[in-house]
C-alpha cells in the first residue's frame, strides 16, 4: 500500500514537472509586455502561474535555512532566469514575491541568479516588476537589504514606474527601516534617501509614523520616545514646504492616539499642526484613548489648533473631550479657546453644556 502510495505521488510529480516545463518551452522566446500593468500580466499568465505552482509545491516539501534549493525546482529556476529566454521574463518577478525565502535559503543562487534583476540600471526593463512583487509584502530582512542597498534607494527615482500601491508599500518600509535601522544601513542612508523624496510622499511617511504608534498598544509610550520621536528629530526634513495639511492631518492623527506620550508628541509636532478641515477621525481616536482628563491643558491647545471654522461638522465626541477637560478643571470653561470650540459646536446644532 504505501509502495503504491508513493509511485503514485511519484508519476504526478514527474507529470508536473513535465508540465511545466513544456510550458515554458512553449513561451521561452515570445514577447512580454513590460508596462505598468506587469504584475498583473505576470500572475495571470501561464508561465507566471506555472512558476507559482513549483513554488508551492517546494515549499510544502519543508525549508531549512541555506539547505539549497530543491534538485527539482532548481532547473526550472535557472532556466527562468536566463537572459536569453526573454518570454520567461515574468518567472523571476513571481519569484521576487518570496525572495526572503529563497535567500535564506540558497543566498548564493539569490544573488548570482535574481538580485540582478532589481538593479535599475542592469535590469531597466524588469526591475520595476521585482520591486512591485517584493514590495507586494515586504519584511525586513538585512542580510537580503545588504545586497540590494544601492538599488533600494534608487526606487524613488523610478517612483512612477511602480504605480501608487507600491510607492505607498515602499515609503512604509522605508520608514520602518528608518526607525529600526540594521546591516549596513545607516541614519545618514535614511537621512538623504529621506530628503530626496517628493514632498508628496511626505504624507505616507507621517501616516505610517501614525499606524506603527496605533499599533503598538499599550507599549506606546515606549515606542514613541525610542522609535517615532527619534526618527522626527533626525531624519524628518525640516523644510516649509514640508507643513502640508495632509501632514498635519497625519500628525493630528499621531497625536490622538498617543496616549500617556500625548504631551511629548503635542510638544514635539506642534509646529506642525494646523487645522485639517475634517477632525472626525482625529477627534474619534482622541476620545478611544481616553487620556483628555490626565491632560487637560494639552488637549485645549491641540483641539485649538487642529478645529477652526472650516471643520463642517463635528461629532458629539468632540463635545464629550471638552466635557472632561471642563471636569478636570472648571478654570478652563473661562479660556478663550474652549469658549472658541464651544461656540463652534453650538453653531453645528449641540447643546451646551
Amino acid at each position: 500500500m504505501a509502495e503504491g502510495h508513493f509511485e503514485n505521488s511519484f508519476r504526478r510529480e514527474r507529470t508536473f514537472f513535465g508540465l511545466v516545463g513544456k510550458i515554458l518551452d512553449a513561451y521561452r522566446n515570445d514577447a512580454v509586455e513590460i508596462d505598468a500593468e506587469i504584475i498583473s500580466h505576470a500572475i495571470n499568465h501561464p508561465v507566471g502561474l506555472a512558476i507559482e505552482a513549483v513554488i508551492n509545491w517546494w515549499f510544502a516539501q519543508g525549508l531549512e535555512d541555506d539547505q539549497g534549493l530543491h534538485p527539482e525546482v532548481k532547473p526550472i529556476f535557472d532556466d527562468i532566469c536566463r537572459e536569453d529566454a526573454p518570454g520567461l521574463r515574468y518567472g523571476p518577478i513571481i519569484l521576487a514575491g518570496s525572495l526572503i525565502t529563497l535567500y535564506r535559503v540558497d543566498s548564493e543562487w539569490t544573488k548570482e541568479n535574481l538580485l540582478p534583476y532589481f538593479d535599475w540600471v542592469q535590469a531597466p526593463d524588469i526591475a520595476p516588476g521585482m520591486w512591485m512583487s517584493f514590495l507586494h509584502s515586504p519584511r525586513l530582512y538585512w542580510p537580503l537589504l545588504d545586497e540590494l542597498k544601492d538599488a533600494f534607494f534608487a526606487v524613488p527615482q523610478h517612483f512612477e514606474e511602480l504605480g501608487d500601491v507600491y510607492r505607498k508599500q515602499y515609503l512604509s518600509f522605508l520608514t520602518y527601516g528608518a526607525m529600526e535601522p540594521g546591516g549596513s544601513f545607516t541614519q545618514q542612508d535614511f537621512r538623504t534617501a529621506i530628503n530626496e523624496l517628493p514632498v508628496d510622499a511626505l504624507e505616507n511617511i507621517a501616516n505610517t509614523l501614525f499606524r506603527a504608534l496605533q499599533g503598538a498598544g499599550e507599549q506606546r509610550e515606549e515606542y514613541f520616545d525610542n522609535r517615532i520621536a527619534p526618527f522626527f528629530k533626525n531624519l524628518w526634513p525640516k523644510t516649509q514646504e514640508a507643513k502640508t495639511p495632509a501632514v498635519s492631518k497625519a500628525f493630528s492623527l499621531l497625536c490622538a492616539v498617543a496616549g500617556e506620550a500625548f504631551p511629548s508628541a503635542l510638544e514635539m509636532l506642534m509646529d506642525w499642526l494646523q487645522p485639517v478641515g475634517d477632525t472626525n477621525l482625529v477627534i474619534h481616536l482622541m476620545y478611544k484613548t481616553d487620556f483628555v482628563a490626565s491632560y487637560p491643558e494639552e488637549a485645549l491647545d491641540f483641539l485649538s489648533r487642529i478645529i477652526d471654522e472650516n471643520d463642517q461638522w463635528l461629532s458629539e465626541d468632540l463635545k464629550k473631550l471638552m466635557q472632561s477637560i471642563q471636569g478636570a478643571d472648571p478654570d478652563f470653561g473661562q479660556d478663550e479657546r474652549f469658549q472658541r470650540l464651544v461656540v463652534l459646536l453650538q453653531q453645528r446644532g449641540h447643546e451646551w453644556p
